[in-house]
């Protein structure tokens, strides 16, 4: 009885090693795949902002508009979620891709969460009008405007409550269309 013990204790170390060493495989690969979700919404957020300049610039009817969209679009965004501030942006993309100024919106804690739909062209999107089913994630943006010259854009992303849960990426966006009098 007590050789039987013995191999039942033996066999019960040999085995609790090899699956403890998986089970934290497993959890490290699942915040992997997390992080890098978060990430690539980071990134989502930052290029929206960036698309709205471009997409401003092209709707301009002629080069000395175009020095214009700067001021229209984005003094106005600077206003509403300044960094630093305790005001967050959102953004939604519509299924066409098209961004334009009430795409970006005041972020509260319901409508800064990140939806899911599969048979959507733009499968994640933030919003009231976004439909699908509610993701872990919330991305909120904060934009600080520095005059004709640039903007600076941090994109924020959590999926939890700890500090780990959590990517900000920040980009500068430049005014390209500017011309020094």
């Amino acid at each position: 009885m007590v050789e039987v013990l013995v191999a039942i204790t033996v066999l019960l170390i040999a085995l609790v090693g090899p699956l403890t060493i998986a089970y934290s495989g497993l959890k490290r690969a699942n915040f992997s795949k997390e992080q890098t979700s978060a990430i690539f919404l980071a990134q989502e957020g930052t290029e929206a902002i960036v698309k709205l300049r471009e997409d401003a610039a092209l709707s301009a009817d002629d080069f000395h508009n175009a020095a214009q969209v700067w001021s229209n679009t984005f003094n106005a965004l600077g206003s509403k979620c300044t960094i630093g501030s305790s005001n967050y942006c959102g953004v939604l993309i519509n299924d066409s891709g098209a961004i334009d100024l009430s795409s970006v919106y005041t972020c509260s804690n319901t409508n800064c969460i990140i939806k899911y739909n599969p048979d959507a062209r733009v499968p994640y999107k933030q919003g009231t009008g976004a439909t699908g089913t509610d993701t872990s994630y919330t991305r909120r943006l904060q934009i600080s405007v520095s005059g004709d010259a640039y903007a600076r854009v941090k994109s924020i992303v959590s999926w939890g409550e700890a500090e780990s849960q959590k990517i900000e990426l920040e980009t500068y966006v430049y005014n390209t269309y500017y011309e020094a009098p």
